[in-house]
């Protein structure tokens, strides 16, 4: 397609500016399919748990699986109904509940966490390390 007045063939133009961007950003592309593949093939976890470091223990885990338990039962019918009185699936859920209550747990030292000095931070380091240790123990 030539431009009217300057007769300047719009489509060779914009494939030959393509082709040269694309050939300029080829190492940048290839890092960056490198770097950042995308999501990971399979089952990806339903919800994150961010917890800042300060509030982090063993129990941070089994805790949010008892809660949540505790609001399933105190609400289980109206759960029930959205379920549409699918007994089995609402028996998976607590089941869920009980086992694997949590599927990604994020320790925050950023956000969530504030500013703390070092010493502070260094201490709720050790401290979630050690939580960690005992609640995969």
């Amino acid at each position: 397609m030539l431009h009217s007045r300057t007769g300047v063939d719009l489509a060779a133009l914009t494939t030959a500016l393509t082709e040269a961007l694309d050939q300029r950003l080829a190492a940048a592309d290839a890092a960056l399919a490198r770097d950042y593949p995308g999501e990971p093939p399979g089952r990806q976890p339903v919800h994150t748990v961010y917890v800042p470091a300060d509030r982090y223990d063993a129990r941070t885990v089994p805790d949010h699986g008892h809660q949540a338990e505790m609001l399933l039962v105190q609400h289980g019918e109206t759960f029930l109904d959205l379920l549409d009185g699918d007994d089995e699936l609402m028996s998976r859920v607590l089941a869920k509940l009980g086992s694997e209550p949590v599927e990604d747990l994020r320790i925050d030292f950023e956000d969530g966490y504030g500013t703390r000095t070092d010493a502070e931070e260094d201490a709720h380091v050790d401290a979630a390390v050690d939580a960690l240790r005992t609640s995969v123990d």
